[in-house]
């Protein structure tokens, strides 16, 4: 990404006898550096961010569609689960919770890329404040619960209690302390004190 910022001074190739001329280093590369350089791009984690920053200015004005496209061009699992967070708190802020059952299957698709346990709770937990924020019936809750089910059926201590304390701090962000001291006490039973 460094290349795409850097300047580099040429001879003009107007006039050989003027001064030299500043450009890009980007135009100066021959095509088979070009290609390397957008394979470099579609394996970068801040490509892809960048791509989700234009996903958000597609949302601003509404044009659901670009913003869709975009999406399928980032290819960090976890970063696109972002971007298709924001369609569908866009869509239903616009009135459009018709959209939302195939961006949810999409998200479920990439969530089931995500191997990390902890990361892709953390994905479940967002994804359901977030619809849950923008008025979908039944969120937070049904995030939360398939939550507690990766917490059930986790045969690891330490990733159980980890689970149970992401889920204890979703229940305090809703302002149910009681659930939230039980999950708690789930973690520290689980981690072994």
């Amino acid at each position: 990404l460094t290349k795409l910022s850097e300047k580099r001074l040429i001879p003009d190739p107007i006039d050989p006898e003027a001064p030299g001329v500043v450009v890009e280093a980007i135009d100066e590369m021959d095509g088979s550096k070009l290609i390397d350089l957008m394979n470099t791009l579609t394996q970068d984690q801040e490509w892809d961010q960048y791509l989700l920053g234009h996903v958000r200015d597609f949302l601003a004005e509404l044009e659901f569609d670009r913003a869709s496209d975009l999406t399928n061009r980032i290819q960090n699992p976890v970063v696109r689960i972002g971007a298709l967070t924001h369609i569908m708190v866009a869509r239903m802020e616009n009135g459009q919770s018709n959209e939302l059952k195939v961006l949810r299957a999409r998200a479920r698709v990439d969530l089931d890329r995500v191997k990390d346990v902890d990361t892709k709770a953390k994905l479940l937990l967002d994804i359901g404040r977030e619809l849950g924020f923008a008025g979908v019936k039944g969120e937070p809750g049904m995030s939360i619960g398939l939550v507690e089910g990766m917490a059930s059926d986790s045969g690891d201590l330490l990733s159980k209690a980890g689970l149970h304390a992401r889920i204890a701090v979703a229940y305090i962000d809703l302002g149910n302390r009681g659930e939230a001291k039980r999950h708690f006490a789930s973690a520290q039973n689980s981690a072994g004190r």
